[in-house]
């Protein structure tokens, strides 16, 4: 897998993109550049400022992450963003900038680090999607599927109508049209059964109801660290979180979690 950064093809490597393949980007990931369009951020001085990496999504706070660019003395930004359930060490996290937190783990985590005050904001994304405006739809289409980037056993070809669903997308994009194209998709969705958790942030943030899909399509563990976190930023608590298998089971969900 590459890191990389949206700015790249510009020559300005200040900007951190997770991606999972040299030819797509992940939805999630690639939402960055819009929340840094939000903010506002001024590219000559994010150019002339290169001993400063901004990470503007994602379960990015990590000592993997950190440790290089210290050593590189290079001062990692974190915008609202999260970690990923490893204890963080607290001599890197003392070089880090934290500008809010996606969750209360998160903040948890910061503070048994020794790093106090960071507020809990919720994830970046919402920046994004505030930002965006996108229309309320006059009637919501398609059940959807939405697996993780890194789930290879489904595909667009995958027959879903079994789960009660109507068609696979996968979160892979390009453009900064792709990416708008896919959250306007999930805007107007009538249900979202979602793999990648930035595809549940996009519903939850348009009012389109959706449920997370089930673990043993995607065996990371380390991703309820992050749905947990994220949901109870939202006011949902940890043991409601449920990873189902159809479109039963996720209204279910939903409905119990969301009312």
């Amino acid at each position: 897998h590459c890191v990389g950064s949206w700015f790249e093809s510009r020559g300005v490597g200040v900007i951190h993109e997770w991606k999972p393949s040299p030819h797509y980007r992940n939805y999630g990931d690639a939402l960055g550049e819009l929340v840094i369009e939000a903010l506002d951020l001024d590219e000559h001085s994010m150019r002339e400022s290169k001993q400063t990496l901004y990470f503007p999504i994602g379960s990015v706070i990590q000592n993997l992450n950190v440790k290089p660019l210290i050593q590189k003395g290079i001062t990692p930004v974190f915008m609202a963003c999260g970690w990923y359930g490893e204890e963080l060490d607290s001599r890197l996290m003392a070089r880090g900038v934290f500008i809010g937190a996606r969750g209360p783990d998160t903040v948890a985590a910061l503070e048994r680090a020794g790093v106090e005050g960071v507020q809990v904001t919720g994830d970046s994304a919402y920046m994004a999607f505030d930002y965006l405006a996108i229309d309320a739809p006059i009637e919501r289409v398609d059940k959807l599927l939405i697996p993780h980037v890194l789930d290879m056993r489904v595909n667009v070809r995958t027959d879903v109508s079994a789960l009660g669903l109507d068609r696979v997308i996968l979160p892979r994009v390009i453009t900064r049209g792709d990416i708008i194209k896919l959250t306007t998709t999930i805007a107007h969705a009538e249900f979202v059964l979602a793999g990648a958790m930035h595809t549940a942030i996009a519903a939850h943030a348009h009012g389109t109801p959706f449920a997370p899909f089930s673990e043993k399509y995607w065996k990371d563990q380390k991703s309820r660290v992050k749905w947990e976190d994220w949901l109870e930023s939202v006011g949902v608590p940890r043991e409601k979180l449920r990873f189902v298998s159809d479109y039963d089971e996720g209204m279910e969900w939903y409905s119990e979690v969301f009312g």
